[in-house]
């Protein structure tokens, strides 16, 4: 009895070399289709990117516009002579933006953690 054991997208040569025995050409087809199969991942993480900068970009510049918009009505509101509800929804504003702030740290950094675990646990 005998076992063979291999990791790794592509088996070794000699498996091919057996595979091209019995049916010929089928080496260069496997070859090709891991080409192939590569190529496909790279454009589907290289659009997952883009997307994913796109909308953070998108976020960082309504999150921008909201921070400004409340921090102008607050101001609009003490001017008023509402003293009160201008500063308190200046404190509500900034608080938001931290909670907001310290969540997307904490997110980004669970998923890196992932990342890397996953990287160390699949076989090189």
């Amino acid at each position: 009895m005998q076992a063979e054991h291999y990791s790794g997208p592509i088996p070794p040569p000699q498996v091919l070399e057996q595979y091209n025995k019995l049916v010929p050409g089928f080496a260069e087809r496997f070859m090709v289709m891991a080409e192939k199969q590569s190529d496909h991942r790279h454009e589907l993480e290289s659009t997952v990117i883009k997307g994913r900068s796109r909308n953070e970009w998108w976020g960082l510049h309504y999150a921008f516009l909201l921070a400004v918009l409340f921090g102008a009505g607050s101001f609009y509101l003490i001017l008023q002579g509402l003293a009160t509800a201008g500063i308190a929804l200046i404190i509500a504003e900034i608080v938001g933006l931290v909670v907001v702030f310290i969540t997307g740290r904490l997110l980004q950094r669970k998923e890196n953690k992932e990342k890397i675990e996953a990287l160390s646990r699949s076989p090189r």
